[in-house]
């Protein structure tokens, strides 16, 4: 059997995994983390797992820390991430999945199970995860014109700066610009 081949599920008995044709699936030992890869996106023998870290907790966290291995596999293919909140105390629409890089956080994604009070995102390398809470809005700076200025131009340029502390903002696609209701 191919998979055989590829994971060794024997390596680590004390973590939760499912071989099939397409897919592996590994679980934590809490149940709160889920990893999902298909079978086709690695190339080499390895022990698919995830293990859940006691980093100290932060302000918005909403998950523990969870480190899927190996980390040094690139994948084909990408891997699904999902992780639960815990003890259901999520604004699900308010959170995301989040890859733990040195003191920072990437933005992973924010595909939202209702029924789970889960959160999951595709990834192409496997790393440490948690779920956080973006309570801030962006923030716009250095509006010009300024909210109520007269301009009397032919050409007008409209500029600001956009920032935001921690989802970030994607492109300069996914900011809309309105003037009086009418979108520019």
């Amino acid at each position: 059997h191919r998979l055989s081949q590829i994971f060794d599920i024997r390596e680590n008995p004390r973590f939760f995994m499912i071989a099939n044709q397409d897919k592996i699936i590994t679980q934590s030992e809490d149940g709160l983390a889920r990893g999902e890869i298909d079978s086709g996106s690695v190339f080499k023998r390895i022990a698919l797992q995830v293990k859940k870290l006691g980093l100290p907790r932060i302000a918005r966290q909403k998950s523990s820390f969870y480190s899927f291995l190996p980390s040094d596999i690139p994948l084909a293919k990408p891997a699904k991430i999902t992780i639960r909140c815990l003890e259901g105390k999520c604004r699900l629409a308010k959170t995301g999945l989040y890859e733990l890089l040195g003191s920072t956080f990437k933005f992973i994604g924010q595909e939202i199970d209702t029924a789970n009070n889960s959160i999951s995102g595709e990834v192409r390398d496997l790393s440490t995860y948690v779920l956080l809470e973006d309570r801030t809005a962006p923030g716009i700076r250095e509006l010009y014109p300024k909210p109520g200025q007269k301009i009397n131009v032919r050409e007008l340029i409209i500029s600001a700066r956009v920032s935001d502390d921690l989802s970030g903002i994607g492109s300069d696609q996914d900011i809309e610009v309105y003037l009086d209701g009418d979108w520019q």
